[in-house]
């Protein structure tokens, strides 16, 4: 090959060594071999902490996932009709059956004047989980209360009896009074009324009488059991954020012992999941949003039952994860020439050093 003419332009230049390398059958230029410990590993680190791209099978996994979630929006009053069934099954069960005898005739549990009916637990504090310390304050005191409107007068109601006129149950000692309300809380919530919401109960104190009235319709239901509750709000619609979540890291642990020999996933990989999960569960809290909208002309209360919260939940956090992800990233960023050289001088010999001065010193033009 002929000697590097003189004078060339950088594109020459360029065009020059691509003809010499493929003459002289030069191999690829690998920088990391001209690269020192320090310099390798901080490499290293910044390639763990880099974005990996989604590869075909990362994209068939999502979509499958994702199909999953959207079928379990489509179907979710017939899966919700399967759990009530089978939670209510649990109800016959001789554990079951004695914590609802071990609580019974708590106060929590009044179905006197204006507070009975088969929607009676949306109607005081006794049973809201969000509401623990009402409900456990009603069983150690052995009162039940429960706020009613009148003519838009607030009335707070203390009763102390049964409507058949018998005490309460109560229970002074703290723990005794909580296991008593976890066991009542445990035979309710598989019935098919299941429990509100937490803090749905709320929404009955509220002065505003429509606001009431959407409160209970809600939890009532076209007939019982097909209301809103914490069956139909947070258990059946957690399946399809479970079933993506199952699939998507089922997926990635699987690529992770693949490519490194261990299901433990580096930086890298625990970004792509998180960006497939927020890809999985925002599908479905989209899609759970528009069906309640499509039914909300037909049934306002109850189309507030086709929301699937957890997955709305699961993809706001997400989304935060992947924010802070992308943060560090930045901050950890490719080491400058500014770095790498500090890092160089900080390995160089002291010889080295004087050397480097030296030629430093008479390359410095003189003033």
């Amino acid at each position: 090959m002929e000697q590097q003419p003189a004078g060339l332009s950088y594109r020459e230049l360029s065009s020059f060594n691509a003809l010499r390398r493929t003459a002289e059958s030069w191999g690829r230029a690998e920088l990391v071999d001209h690269a020192n410990v320090a310099h390798t590993g901080r490499a290293n680190l910044w390639a763990r902490e880099d974005r990996l791209p989604w590869s075909p099978e990362d994209v068939i996994v999502a979509g499958l996932a994702g199909s999953v979630g959207l079928v379990s929006v489509a179907l979710d009053s017939h899966a919700d009709q399967a759990l009530r069934e089978g939670l209510y099954w649990l109800k016959s069960t001789p554990w079951l059956r004695q914590w609802e005898a071990d609580a019974a005739r708590l106060p929590i549990d009044y179905t006197g004047r204006y507070f009975g009916g088969p929607a009676h637990r949306v109607r005081s504090a006794g049973h809201d989980i969000a509401r623990f310390p009402s409900a456990l304050m009603q069983i150690r005191d052995g009162t039940f209360t429960g706020i009613r409107w009148e003519n838009k007068v607030k009335i707070v109601e203390h009763i102390t009896t049964t409507p058949r006129g018998n005490p309460f149950a109560r229970a002074d000692d703290p723990l005794e009074a909580a296991a008593l309300l976890l066991k009542h809380w445990a035979a309710d919530v598989v019935t098919p009324m299941s429990l509100p919401l937490p803090g749905w109960t709320l929404l009955y104190e509220m002065p505003h009488r429509e606001l009431r009235k959407f409160a209970h319709e809600a939890y009532s239901g076209m007939a019982p059991g097909e209301g809103l509750n914490i069956r139909s709000g947070l258990l059946t619609p957690s399946l399809g954020s479970l079933a993506v979540e199952l699939i998507i890291r089922t997926h990635i642990h699987l690529q992770s012992l693949a490519e490194t020999g261990t299901p433990t996933l580096r930086p890298a990989m625990r970004a792509k999941l998180t960006e497939m999960l927020l890809a999985g569960q925002g599908l479905i809290g989209a899609a759970s949003l528009t069906k309640a909208a499509a039914m909300t002309v037909a049934q306002a209360p109850l189309a507030l039952g086709h929301i699937n919260v957890p997955a709305l939940i699961r993809t706001g956090t997400l989304a935060i994860e992947l924010q802070r992800i992308r943060r560090e990233r930045l901050e950890a960023g490719p080491p400058t020439w500014s770095e790498l050289a500090a890092i160089q001088f900080q390995e160089m010999s002291l010889e080295e050093l004087s050397l480097l001065e030296e030629l430093l010193s008479s390359a410095a033009p003189a003033h």
